[in-house]
């Protein structure tokens, strides 16, 4: 038992184990700061909050903000059944880029398959507000497809895409798939070309 005790009392941080520290000690503090600190806010969960009062002076009301989760009113399942239709959208959306990388490398010409990767991986840099914009400005009531359709006499009144239920789901994926296909294309084509040399 000496012995053991005397062993353990000589253990003491080598040079480079404090520099190692040292050098780990802002990327802790980083994750103290913006992982752990904000794991705060939970509390406003418990707590009857309102804007300009202290959070320690809010009346505490236990799980009762959870009850309208279980009480499967109208809004809860209509913000369930969107969630879910949403999140199926997406996974189906992420099949699209697999698939538009097999149909690019099947095709022999080298520079046109170069420049529809570029083409197709521009509208990842571009930010959503952006590409909402480009969207009002083309699919409002106002905007140039209604007024080249008018102007062609295909349709006699303006129809508002963006604010059609029925549309807004496929508006919305296409949307996504159109910003996401290129910059999804070289991730998957990464990952196929370090599976091979991992073969």
């Amino acid at each position: 038992m000496k012995k053991s005790t005397s062993v353990r009392k000589k253990k003491k941080w080598s040079k480079d184990q404090k520099y190692l520290l040292l050098l780990v000690s802002p990327f802790i503090l980083f994750l103290i700061i913006f992982c752990y600190i904000p794991l705060v806010g939970w509390v406003l969960a418990f707590v009857n909050y309102k804007p300009g009062i202290p959070l320690f002076k809010s009346q505490f009301v236990g799980l009762q903000n959870f009850k309208y989760l279980f009480m499967f009113s109208d809004d809860i399942l209509n913000a369930l059944k969107n969630t879910l239709i949403m999140s199926g959208l997406g996974i189906l959306s992420s099949v699209l880029p697999v698939i538009f990388a097999i149909m690019l490398t099947e095709i022999p010409a080298h520079r046109y398959t170069k420049m529809v990767q570029t083409l197709t991986t521009i509208p990842n840099f571009i930010s959503w507000v952006i590409v909402f914009s480009f969207a009002f400005s083309l699919f409002s009531r106002e905007g140039a497809i209604n007024t080249i359709l008018m102007n062609l006499g295909i349709i006699s009144e303006p129809t508002n895409v963006l604010a059609n239920n029925d549309a807004v789901w496929y508006f919305q994926t296409g949307l996504g798939i159109w910003k996401s296909l290129g910059w999804n294309f070289i991730r998957s084509n990464e990952k196929e070309t370090s599976g091979k040399e991992k073969r």
